[in-house]
């Protein structure tokens, strides 16, 4: 829910909105509404109450121990919010879930539902008659016009269109606000609770997709990896890689390029000293690079990053270094 979300519910003269996180981590985002209802004049008028549910123990007792309203569950018929109390998170007090709620978010969660249609009956059930969810998950669309293999994941049990996301909410009684793309890859809906039977219907037409570009992009990648890697081996070169994310991971344990990268640079603190799964691969921190390391190439793969950013963490590495990343079907130099 975005500042600018805000105005929904004073319009609706909603000033303590309780809501609800579903499949909430250990808080993340949850913490960052101790900066929405400061955000913007209505926003500051606000007092918003917010709480989450996560299945993973270990999360949940991270979050509580940050202050955070999380609890233990996970969004199906019936699992029940009794006992559970939104917090308003600049003032410390609490409100009890007396009844359904205002609000719930869900930040790309639902692509790893086996049965996405009870988790948003689950929403439905547990939310006001007009009341809101905000819902985002990545975007097929994207991975179909990048002809992009490695967005497709293991763990992503479905993959949704706006078309097809839009056809699943609706025929749980959700009406669509707002539709946006965000991040180029994720799209992002504002649904509002609507009587069932007042709901438009939509549709799909049901065409099929044609993922013949995925399997040649694919294909192009192998190809221009195993040729850069020809040129180290001829030299007894090896290469670091930049990026444990789900890319990355994808890219190496797909392709040949395991076999030439010595280990995995990642900034996240929860990353380092863990092994890349399949790969098997070490993740370090920069510093690893820049300290001493024998191998002076690099290799960022993050297709999502654009070129600027590219060379802007190309010079945080010494002068000695060589960067590289991987653009569209080929790997160019920095």
């Amino acid at each position: 829910m975005s500042t600018e979300s805000s105005s929904l519910f004073w319009e609706k003269e909603e000033k303590r909105p309780l809501i609800l996180e579903l499949g909430a981590g250990a808080g993340e985002f949850l913490a960052m509404w101790s900066g929405v209802d400061s955000g913007s004049d209505i926003a500051s008028k606000l007092e918003s109450y917010v709480l989450g549910i996560e299945h993973k123990k270990e999360l949940v007792e991270k979050g509580q121990a940050a202050g955070l309203s999380l609890y233990q569950g996970f969004p199906e018929a019936g699992f029940e919010l009794e006992n559970m109390e939104g917090k308003h998170l600049q003032s410390g007090k609490t409100r009890p879930v007396e009844g359904q709620l205002d609000a719930m978010v869900q930040f790309n969660f639902l692509e790893h539902q086996p049965n996405p249609g009870e988790m948003l009956s689950f929403a439905y059930e547990h939310l006001k008659m007009g009341g809101y969810f905000l819902l985002t998950v990545p975007s097929f669309q994207y991975i179909l016009d990048h002809r992009s293999y490695y967005e497709l994941l293991r763990d992503h049990i479905a993959n949704y269109s706006e078309e097809s996301l839009l056809c699943l909410v609706q025929d749980q009684g959700f009406s669509l606000v707002e539709s946006r793309v965000i991040n180029r890859d994720t799209i992002e809906f504002l649904l509002e609770k609507s009587e069932k039977e007042s709901c438009t219907s939509f549709r799909s037409l049901g065409q099929k997709v044609d993922i013949g570009p995925i399997l040649e992009n694919e294909r192009a990648i192998q190809e221009d990896i195993k040729k850069h890697l020809e040129g180290l081996r001829q030299k007894g070169e090896r290469m670091a890689v930049w990026g444990a994310s789900h890319q990355g991971l994808t890219l190496l344990s797909t392709t040949a390029l395991q076999e030439e990268v010595a280990y995995i640079i990642d900034s996240a603190p929860f990353k380092q000293g863990k092994y890349s799964p399949a790969s098997h691969l070490p993740i370090v921190d920069k510093s690893h690079f820049q300290k001493g390391s024998r191998w002076r190439r690099f290799l960022i793969v993050a297709p999502g990053y654009t070129g600027g950013n590219c060379r802007n963490y190309s010079k945080r590495f010494t002068p000695l270094s060589q960067g590289f990343s991987l653009r569209g079907e080929k790997i160019e130099e920095l």
